[in-house]
């Protein structure tokens, strides 16, 4: 089987190995299929929903992806999870169109949505791709800011570069379980990256649970912000790549 070269899918699967195999997960965003080979090497009932009904074939076809370890559904995450009755253990957002996310997914009413089908234990690990610190970093803060807000208890984990980054979210109903961050609990993929409890040192040295929110926005259903609060940075960095 192949190994991913992308270090935010080895993240994802390390945070998402503070929950135990048999877990029911939830992947909202398909992508090449990466983080759903690392969730059923991880041992997780996975359920995958994403708008493009192309995705799984592409994914055998060219990136490895075993359509046999996971239930795909073709919807909108959101609509999905306000029809679906299924409560699950984890849910983790990946989704992105280039360096745009569907704000409908980081407002405070969705955020209550995937709240009411996590169980009371479960985990909400969304990766998003922005700035964490200084004025860039206003969208994050802000979806910081709406997790907290639909009763979530939030931490971030960024990855350490100097310009646009992965952030990772990680939020529960209850308590972040981070004492169960260990290198047994990688999948056997991570384990085979040079380096792989490196995964599980940066999540632990480098989590932020506070941040100064006086900027921040509250994301709402009516007001689709995110997009404006983020158009300064995409302008400059799509200029930057003209140039």
């Amino acid at each position: 089987s192949a190994t991913s070269h992308f270090s935010y899918v080895h993240m994802l699967a390390t945070l998402s190995g503070m929950k135990p195999a048999g877990s029911q997960a939830l992947i909202c965003g398909l992508g090449a299929g990466s983080l759903t080979m690392e969730y059923s090497r991880l041992g997780f009932k996975t359920d995958v929903v994403d708008i493009d009904w192309r995705l799984p074939a592409l994914g055998e076809r060219y990136f490895y992806l075993d359509p046999n370890v996971f239930d795909f559904y073709v919807d909108d995450a959101r609509h999905y999870i306000h029809e679906t009755d299924k409560v699950y253990d984890i849910i983790t957002l990946d989704i992105a169109l280039s360096e745009a996310q569907p704000y409908h997914l980081y407002t405070v009413e969705a955020f209550k949505e995937f709240k009411a089908k996590l169980k009371p234990d479960g985990l909400l690990i969304t990766n998003f791709q922005g700035y964490l610190f200084g004025p860039k970093g206003v969208a994050e803060r802000s979806i910081f800011k709406t997790m907290q807000a639909a009763g979530f208890e939030v931490h971030v984990v960024p990855s350490m570069g100097t310009g646009i980054q992965d952030i990772i979210f990680v939020a529960s109903p209850t308590t972040v379980p981070f004492e169960r961050l260990s290198v047994r609990g990688l999948s056997p993929c991570c384990i085979n990256v040079a380096h792989a409890d490196q995964f599980v040192t940066d999540a632990r040295r480098h989590v932020v649970s506070n941040l100064a929110l006086s900027d921040a926005l509250l994301l709402v259903d009516d007001r689709p912000m995110l997009d404006l609060i983020q158009r300064p940075r995409r302008v400059r960095l799509f200029a930057g790549r003209l140039g």
